[in-house]
């Protein structure tokens, strides 16, 4: 079993190697005030977006302090190693009740979550209903969060489509919304959600 200080070590590269990718993309946004892009935590917003599109995304919202859940394997371990790295505060999944409440503290902290909406395992673009649950139970906004790149590589045996913009190619950041769930059914807010990210 690979130790912690061992995956430790591998993230802490890892972050420097993003952070040189990062710097070689030319970054855009549309609905700017939305995203989680700036620092600024007076939005704090559940933000959501395809697990497909992580690659980019995760990166260029840490500086927010925003809330990311992990699963507990190897490959999610080292994920979220790169997240802590990144200024994430990560959240183990051990169960779907624990992680919600782990998330709705987070948000009641006065910070923001991210949540995939397709996670863990798909299936491809279809809404779970973690995002829904918590703006219901908080109150807060549901932030849309859609990645278009000009050149990318889209890792198709994946079933998230995995999505990496190529080096010095420019990326577009979408903000859609505020949804809020108050006085709505979980299908109605999926139903919003998937036409901002239409």
């Amino acid at each position: 079993m690979v130790s912690e200080f061992v995956l430790d070590g591998f993230c802490r590269v890892t972050k420097l190697l993003y952070i040189v990718y990062l710097s070689t993309i030319r970054l855009s946004l549309v609905n700017g005030h939305f995203a989680p892009l700036s620092g600024r935590r007076e939005l704090n917003a559940i933000y959501v977006f395809w697990h497909g599109e992580m690659f980019v995304i995760m990166p260029f919202a840490r500086k927010c302090g925003m809330g990311l859940m992990y699963l507990l394997d190897l490959k999610n371990r080292f994920y979220a190693g790169v997240g802590r790295a990144l200024g994430y505060q990560t959240v183990p999944v051990t169960s779907e009740l624990r992680a919600t409440i782990k998330l709705k503290d987070i948000l009641e902290r006065g910070f923001s979550v991210g949540i995939p909406l397709d996670a863990p395992k798909g299936p491809l673009h279809v809404v779970h209903p973690g995002a829904y649950y918590l703006a219901a139970k908080t109150g807060r906004p549901i932030i849309t969060v859609k990645m278009e790149a000009d050149t990318c590589i889209r890792l198709k045996n994946r079933w998230d489509k995995y999505m990496i913009p190529l080096p010095f190619t420019s990326v577009t950041f979408k903000g859609g919304g505020p949804i809020y769930a108050a006085g709505k059914s979980r299908e109605q807010v999926a139903e919003e959600i998937r036409r901002n990210l239409a």
